[in-house]
């Protein structure tokens, strides 16, 4: 992976091309990121400001009507960012602007799987994230949502957790192994 020494934004491709289509929702090169595990504001802080800068120029979840993957992708990238604000604006354009009476994602007129999903999975991410075998509680909780309840949340290694905040602050976890492993739990800088 590149940073762009004109741009300072994440390169497309090996060579600082200029993309064809910017602003048709294709943001590929954020795989490391909403995917894997190439691209952290914790652990390569550099690649996660550059890919920042590719967001708030590209603007993806603005593609069409953020019905499916533009919209699933880009609140995934804002939630493992880690920044609310702009997780929680995705999230208001998709319910404005992408969902049917019944609440599945719309996408053109067409019911859409990956809106469906997508959605779910970065709201998920907003509650709970797990990279590098460390299960971070609330990595970019919204002020939409100061009071909550979740259960049941499932992470890699065959955890599931419960826990609860109130004024956006973390209250109460409960994890569950199933094979009897640890856990390490972060929230905020704390680490247990």
């Amino acid at each position: 992976m590149r940073i762009s020494p004109s741009t300072g934004r994440l390169q497309d491709w090996k060579d600082d091309w200029k993309a064809a289509t910017p602003f048709a929702g294709q943001v590929a090169h954020g795989w490391g990121l909403a995917v894997g595990n190439q691209i952290s504001p914790r652990t390569t802080p550099e690649l996660a400001e550059a890919f920042t800068k590719t967001l708030e120029y590209r603007k993806p979840w603005e593609a069409n009507n953020s019905g499916s993957w533009t919209g699933s992708f880009s609140a995934k990238f804002w939630a493992r960012l880690g920044n609310e604000e702009m997780l929680q604006k995705v999230l208001d354009e998709h319910f404005e602007k992408a969902l049917f009476p019944n609440l599945t994602s719309n996408f053109g007129g067409f019911w859409e799987i990956d809106g469906n999903l997508g959605i779910t999975a970065s709201i998920c991410e907003m509650l709970l994230q797990i990279h590098d075998g460390v299960i971070e509680l609330l990595p970019a909780l919204t002020s939409f949502y100061p009071k909550g309840k979740v259960e049941g949340l499932k992470a890699r290694g065959g955890f599931t957790v419960n826990m609860e905040w109130n004024g956006g602050i973390l209250k109460r976890v409960r994890v569950h192994s199933q094979s009897g492993g640890k856990a390490v739990l972060r929230y905020g800088e704390q680490l247990r």
